[in-house]
């Protein structure tokens, strides 16, 4: 399951970096674009939903629209900062979200962090400066704005991987169906209904090359999101989310470099190099 999620990881890099240059200027384009995606995400879910008998639970419910509100957040933020600055920048942001299930497991989950676990929390901090540096070199307009945007994206995608372990354990793993269509669902039908209430129906038209890249980004996230649902019932978040988004980071910064000509310099190298180590570290130890 984890090799086809980092499989999946790759399209998602592509496709994420393509759209944001795409992506429309008024908000009610974008709202329009999102929901798009995310109701995309929810028919791929709907079959096998359906499949499963179409069972639903309170808290498939209640956690998937947390957990579709976060990859809503996580969504919009990580495209908007990918206007200005690196992939390699932006994914060890999304990354490193997972140090959100990692300390709350230590108080909801009985899965304690060791000593060398807490170090490499320190070594991928360093790594993200460093990162940022190399990405002030590679976009001019790299800002405040873009700070903020790699916060709400680091916050939204551990908020997400939280709910992901709770539903998991919660559930034992079943009903992953139900939980994924309503985390795509509902958020899609309110960006749709925002897209609607805030501007025209010109506005509300998307180039046709976004709505191929919405198709492949909506694919991507279903079978993301509903494999590391059902491995985060039987591997510690830990684990499972170092190795997603650690690959992820990677993956990132080889498409950035080979197809968007983001050279990361000497500062880039070193902070991807050990951001990497870092989050190997939490995962071995």
């Amino acid at each position: 399951m984890i090799g086809i999620i980092l499989i999946m990881r790759v399209v998602q890099s592509v496709c994420s970096k393509q759209a944001s240059n795409d992506l429309p200027l008024s908000w009610t384009g974008r709202f329009s674009y999102f929901g798009f995606s995310h109701l995309c995400s929810a028919l791929c879910a709907l079959p096998v939903f359906l499949v499963d008998g179409a069972h639903v639970t309170a808290s498939a419910v209640i956690l998937g629209i947390g957990s579709g509100i976060c990859i809503v957040i996580a969504s919009v933020c990580s495209q908007l900062a990918l206007q200005s600055g690196t992939m390699a920048l932006s994914s060890m942001f999304s990354a490193a979200g997972l140090l959100i299930p990692c300390v709350t497991g230590i108080f909801w989950f009985d899965q304690p962090m060791s000593l060398w676990q807490w170090l490499a929390v320190i070594v991928l901090l360093g790594a993200t400066y460093l990162l940022v540096i190399s990405s002030r070199t590679v976009y001019a307009r790299f800002s405040l704005k873009t700070i903020w945007l790699l916060l709400g994206s680091f916050l939204a995608n551990g908020a997400t991987m939280l709910l992901q372990t709770v539903y998991s354990l919660h559930s034992g793993g079943e009903n992953v169906a139900g939980f994924s269509f309503f985390t795509f669902a509902v958020p899609a039908v309110l960006l749709i209904g925002m897209a609607h209430c805030t501007g025209t129906g010109e506005q509300r038209q998307l180039p046709k090359r976004l709505y191929g890249l919405g198709i492949c980004l909506a694919v991507a996230l279903f079978v993301i999101n509903q494999l590391a649902t059902q491995a985060a019932a039987v591997v510690p978040g830990a684990v499972l989310f170092t190795l997603i988004n650690g690959g992820a980071t990677v993956i990132s910064a080889l498409v950035g470099a080979f197809l968007y000509r983001e050279k990361l310099g000497i500062s880039g190298t070193i902070g991807l190099v050990i951001g990497v180590a870092a989050l190997v570290i939490i995962k071995a130890c």
